[in-house]
């Protein structure tokens, strides 16, 4: 079927009408634009359904339609960003500025140093680890602050001797370049 020539005219103008409106028209209903596109990659959704898409829209810092580059250009509006992917991988996350994701899993298993006052508050942490984690095997922690050892500067290995001098220790200092060890 043809549309008539008029008609087509009149349709253009709608939608250019809608799009300076800040309108724009997606799975049959008027939505707002969104304020960022991500058009022309290789989007993991992380959904089962639909792993895989091409396109992204972005409202309000919030991530409200993933689908194929035309369904998301729908929401383009006259300020909406617009970030071609060029084909590159797009996934879903989180940012952080510094991260020491598999040290940081690994430390929750590990003696939590972080807020002791003084090497006797540390000893106390470690004998209660101790206690509940009966053996030989190494006793790992993370977290003191060289700062609590005034004059001494460094903690020296008598603190951990006293403790376990058949039992290996090895404790991580807060900023992860400083260690203590028995």
């Amino acid at each position: 079927m043809k549309t008539h020539p008029i008609l087509r005219i009149v349709f253009q103008a709608l939608a250019l009408l809608f799009s300076a409106a800040g309108l724009s028209h997606a799975q049959g209903k008027i939505v707002e634009p969104a304020d960022i596109i991500v058009v022309h990659a290789r989007v993991y959704t992380e959904n089962p359904q639909q792993p895989w898409a091409q396109a992204v829209a972005i409202y309000h810092g919030k991530i409200v339609a993933v689908g194929d580059d035309p369904e998301i250009e729908r929401r383009r509006g006259l300020g909406t960003k617009v970030i071609d992917a060029g084909g590159k991988l797009v996934l879903p996350g989180f940012a952080d500025c510094h991260i020491h994701f598999m040290d940081g899993s690994l430390s929750l298993g590990r003696v939590n140093l972080e807020g002791a006052k003084d090497p006797a508050e540390i000893q106390k942490r470690l004998r209660d680890y101790a206690s509940e984690h009966p053996g030989d095997d190494w006793i790992l922690g993370r977290g003191w602050n060289y700062a609590m050892f005034g004059s001494e500067t460094l903690p020296h290995k008598k603190y951990l001797d006293e403790l376990f001098p058949d039992r290996p220790v090895f404790l991580e200092g807060f900023d992860g370049h400083t260690y203590w060890v028995n």
